[in-house]
């Protein structure tokens, strides 16, 4: 939006979702930084009303590796090789070690509803 004024730029911004106006404009958005994260987290954190344990005995705000471990938790539980796209893992061998426990639980529950169905069938 090189030469607009700030007026200008302000009443586009009414006018249109921030999205839009990028894509028209085609205004490249800097990559987030990691304190740009953060930021984003506290707010959604106090938004959200989630009660985060504060300095000294935690960060105030959920951390951004959490994060990445709960998209990658959904993913994981809906496909695996796309959790592994997604997390930018060298193999997929390196994701299901990482989320080894959602294949222990899956697996057992699968056993014992294995079970309910013999101990029907008897």
């Amino acid at each position: 939006m090189e030469g607009e004024d700030k007026e200008t730029v302000e009443t586009i911004l009414e006018e249109q979702m921030v999205e839009e106006v990028l894509r028209e404009y085609q205004v490249v958005p800097p990559a987030i930084t990691t304190t740009g994260a953060r930021s984003v987290m506290k707010r959604l954190c106090e938004a959200a009303d989630i009660d985060v344990p504060t300095p000294p005995e935690g960060p105030g705000y959920l951390q951004l590796h959490g994060a990445r471990r709960g998209i990658g938790d959904t993913f994981y539980r809906m496909d695996r090789g796309t959790a592994q796209d997604l997390l930018r893992h060298q193999s997929l061998e390196t994701t299901k070690d990482h989320y080894s426990y959602i294949d222990a639980t899956e697996g057992a529950k699968r056993a014992s509803e294995m079970l309910d169905q013999s101990e029907d069938g008897n």
